[in-house]
């Protein structure tokens, strides 16, 4: 089921919108994988600093180009982690995590048909961390007056360990919600060896000239 039939209860009293259990799992598999591509951007970002690889690109004149990449690589990031918070509130059609978690705080009883309760649970409890922390509100603003266009910031820019340390954090919540709907089944651990192999040869590659 893609994003454009997700179902939403009909909201009659003006209430935060609802989704059915179907939609709620359909959105916690999308919500992994999203969150393998936040520690995979994060591992290609990193390989890409590393200083052999620094001083390779300059021997091979692909430094600028490389520099191009990486920026484009944190603009990415970043929407990937603020994607999964949504807007400033929920509405229907929303299909970010953000409405799932939102759906589990309203509904408990729903976690109880699940795969697994254990999980939803320790999801909520990743998530509502992140949700407090004040990492959160400097990327989105971050990403509302420098990425999407410029405006007059409310904070200092995320650093950079700031960013890839709530964007782990975020995707340890979306992993965890994938497990207890029981659409996936897999860690993102498991998935991650062939992706940094593959960002050591891209660099590899790239320094070569």
């Amino acid at each position: 089921m893609g994003p454009g039939t997700m179902k939403v209860a009909r909201n009659t009293k003006r209430t935060v919108p609802s989704l059915d259990v179907q939609s709620i799992r359909a959105i916690s598999k999308r919500a992994f994988w999203d969150g393998l591509e936040i520690l995979a951007v994060i591992h290609l970002l990193e390989v890409g600093n590393q200083r052999r690889v620094q001083e390779s690109l300059n021997k091979s004149s692909t430094r600028f180009a490389a520099d191009i990449i990486k920026r484009a690589l944190v603009v990415h990031l970043t929407f990937l982690i603020t994607r999964a918070y949504g807007g400033k509130q929920v509405c229907p059609g929303d299909c970010d995590a953000r409405a799932v978690f939102e759906q589990l705080k309203r509904n408990p009883a729903i976690a109880k048909g699940m795969h697994d309760p254990t999980d939803l649970a320790e999801a909520q409890r990743l998530w509502n961390k992140c949700w407090g922390d004040q990492r959160r509100k400097r990327i989105v603003d971050y990403r509302d007056k420098y990425v999407a266009h410029y405006g007059e910031p409310q904070s200092a820019p995320p650093q950079y360990r700031e960013l890839c340390g709530f964007a782990r954090a975020t995707a340890s919540a979306l992993e965890k919600l994938a497990h207890g709907t029981g659409e996936v089944r897999v860690s993102h651990e498991s998935q991650l060896q062939a992706r940094n192999a593959s960002a050591e040869k891209f660099w590899d590659f790239l320094a070569r000239g």
